[in-house]
């Protein structure tokens, strides 16, 4: 499966206390501290921060690993960069007159399977009265696997969640104009567009 990068992505809370500041200085030999400065080591970073304290026998570095992180995620978490999530949080609403509101919004969260609740952090877009997630290299994206066997999801953006049916679009218009309003929200060339490629899903009501 192909990671990707979303801008603004938060970690859970339940992780976060991992992702402390770690003072690199203070633990360092004197020598080392000279050239040293305190930083912040984030999630993505902590199997090669491990390996540099290795020599300075960090503990609390040494002991954590991907495996109990991915415990941790499995137990309850939202979903993260990294990891799937469960269940989805929130306050489930009404669906909207309009999506605009979410133009602002990077990075929202979709639910599938609703007997064993799975998701994910995906890109989406408003376009009309619609709103589209889009998943790329879709054959190997358990979500989008989990669409084509059962449509119904859960969107949730903020803390508000939306019950919706979700559906495949392979019209060649609709297609520019999804590509079109990711190019305008996201950035990039169309040539390189992920959406080229991916299974683009128009999220209505049940």
């Amino acid at each position: 499966m192909r990671f990707m990068f979303f801008k603004g992505q938060v970690l859970p809370r339940c992780l976060a206390k991992w992702t402390q500041p770690v003072d690199l200085a203070n633990s360092a030999s004197p020598d080392s501290r000279k050239r040293r400065q305190s930083r912040s080591i984030p999630l993505f970073g902590l199997r090669g921060a491990a390996m540099a304290l290795g020599k300075e026998r960090s503990a609390p570095l040494r002991c954590l690993s991907l495996a109990f992180l991915a415990a941790l995620a499995a137990a309850g978490c939202e979903p993260t960069f990294v990891f799937a999530g469960g269940e989805l949080a929130g306050t489930e609403q009404p669906l909207p007159p309009s999506w605009d509101f979410s133009t602002d919004v990077d990075t929202v969260q979709i639910e599938t399977r609703p007997a064993d609740p799975y998701s994910v952090n995906v890109w989406g877009v408003s376009l009309d009265r619609h709103f589209y997630v889009a998943a790329s290299d879709a054959e190997d994206a358990t979500w989008a696997r989990a669409i084509e066997t059962e449509p119904r999801v859960r969107l949730r953006i903020g803390n508000d969640i939306y019950r919706m049916l979700a559906t495949r679009t392979d019209d060649p218009a609709e297609l520019a104009d999804v590509t079109d309003a990711y190019l305008d929200k996201y950035g990039g060339e169309r040539e390189r567009s992920f959406i080229r490629h991916a299974w683009v899903y128009r999220l209505e009501s049940r």
